[in-house]
């Protein structure tokens, strides 16, 4: 009998079980769409320090986005599609 073809180790799976953007990459789109630079209160905000730490960022003991408060906070723009990737509350 013909042995069987041995899979490929370079093969990636069909689909993907992790998310494409961290919670960093979304919220850096957000802050890149509604002029971050020129909001009133953007401390730590596209540091190295962690997202939870950023001003107007709530987060659960996971590091979960559970909370986003901007509001007073002068943003300007367009919310970005990426804000869907959040399961939590967005107060501008």
């Amino acid at each position: 009998p013909t042995p069987l073809p041995t899979p490929l180790t370079t093969q990636q799976p069909t689909h993907s079980t992790t998310s494409l953007s961290t919670p960093r990459d979304i919220l850096g789109i957000i802050y890149t769409a509604t002029n971050g630079n020129r909001w009133n209160q953007n401390d730590k905000w596209l540091t190295s320090a962690n997202h939870c730490t950023w001003d107007g960022v709530l987060c659960n003991a996971d590091d979960e986005v559970t909370k986003l408060d901007l509001r007073s906070n002068n943003v300007d723009g367009t919310l970005p599609k990426e804000l869907g990737e959040f399961l939590c509350c967005f107060y501008h």
